[in-house]
């Protein structure tokens, strides 16, 4: 959650865009960087706030 920008969600059709991963452990290094495959970017719908 924490490679999430603000243009990666879109509140009018309510999804979410995951398109990148952030460094978590000493052999990814730190910072952004593309998903590890194209099977883990991914659009998520959300729930719509009551």
């Amino acid at each position: 959650m924490i490679a999430l920008k603000r243009k990666d969600f879109d509140f009018e059709k309510n999804l979410m865009t995951i398109s990148k991963a952030r460094g978590y452990s000493s052999n990814m290094g730190d910072g952004e960087q593309e998903t590890k495959s194209i099977a883990s970017e991914r659009v998520i719908e959300i729930n719509k706030k009551q």
